[in-house]
Order: structure tokens, then sequence, then C-alpha cells
């Protein structure tokens, strides 16, 4: 049903934004200080900003590309569902 799929989306929402926020340290170290910031998506300019910031060499460097790149993907969720949806 689509409150079962409702909920397993919110699920792995909660998942993938707790993976971004307490992996961040473990992601900057592994895979550069960019990783963190993609793995948090949206999150990246409000939830996980001062632990990428605070995980990253030169972190406030990455708070002006944090903060495009939340709000690019909040202004292209509309249109890319309504282009694949």
């Amino acid at each position: 049903s689509s409150s079962s799929a409702a909920s397993d989306v919110y699920k792995r929402q909660v998942i993938r934004e707790m993976i971004a926020l307490f992996g961040t340290p473990v992601l900057a170290r592994w895979g550069g200080r960019l990783v963190p910031i993609s793995v948090a998506g949206i999150n990246s300019m409000d939830v996980c900003l001062p632990m990428i910031v605070r995980s990253s060499y030169k972190g406030e460097e990455l708070i002006p590309i944090a903060i495009l790149h939340g709000i690019a993907l909040e202004v292209s969720v509309p249109f890319l569902i309504n282009a694949f949806c």
C-alpha cells in the first residue's frame, strides 16, 4: 500500500541522514572534503553543515559550496519530479 511505501521512504531518508551526520568524519577522511557534502544532499546546507565544517581540513571554505549544493538540490527537485514521474 502507499502508506507502507511512504514509511519505507521515510526510514531510508532518516538512515541516509544519520549516515551523513555521524559518518562525515570517516567519509571526509576516505573520500575527500567534498564527499560529505554529496552524501548529505539537501541537508548539507542546514543539519549537516556544522559537522561538514568541523570534519574537513579548512572546512570554512566548504560553507558556500555546501549551501549552494543544498539550494541547487532544493530548486531542482520539482523539475526533476515533473520530468521523470
